[in-house]
């Protein structure tokens, strides 16, 4: 077969292009986390002595210093725990092993800054 010269095929016009706009993602919400009180000392030294001992069993305890009617008190905390299943399976370790009856607090999750596209000179 020969080819004979002639208009090639023809193209569709382009839709008119419009700048587009930068996207801007919606803020992203962190996840929900947990955490456990498990008791509430006056005497910095008690609470130290409870964090102690609960590290020693595997708990992730921490002290946490909080004011409750002017007074300054002593907070042992677990977690924070990424779930609320594994925040009550703790608490449920600290009733059995410690009889303590700890009290769970959902943490008020915090709006992360959104992505912006980086801006174009106009």
């Amino acid at each position: 077969p020969t080819l004979l010269p002639g208009p090639g095929p023809t193209a569709l016009p382009a839709p008119p292009v419009s700048p587009a706009a930068p996207q801007r993602e919606k803020p992203r919400v962190k996840e929900e986390k947990y955490l456990l009180i498990a008791a509430t000392f006056s005497q910095l030294q008690q609470a130290r002595t409870l964090a102690r001992r609960l590290k020693a069993k595997k708990f992730h305890a921490y002290l946490a210093k909080v004011t409750i009617k002017g007074k300054p008190a002593y907070q042992v905390r677990l977690g924070p725990f990424p779930e609320k299943k594994a925040a009550e399976e703790a608490s449920q370790r600290l009733k059995k092993q410690e009889h303590l009856n700890p009290r769970l607090i959902k943490l008020k999750p915090k709006a992360a800054p959104a992505l912006a596209a980086p801006r174009r000179p106009r």
